[in-house]
């Protein structure tokens, strides 16, 4: 599932952010 991929490292991206 690339889209479930996509998400995930969307969500890591978000995590860096708010850290």
């Amino acid at each position: 599932m690339v889209e479930f991929r996509f998400n995930m490292a969307h969500k890591t991206a978000v995590d860096k952010t708010k850290k």
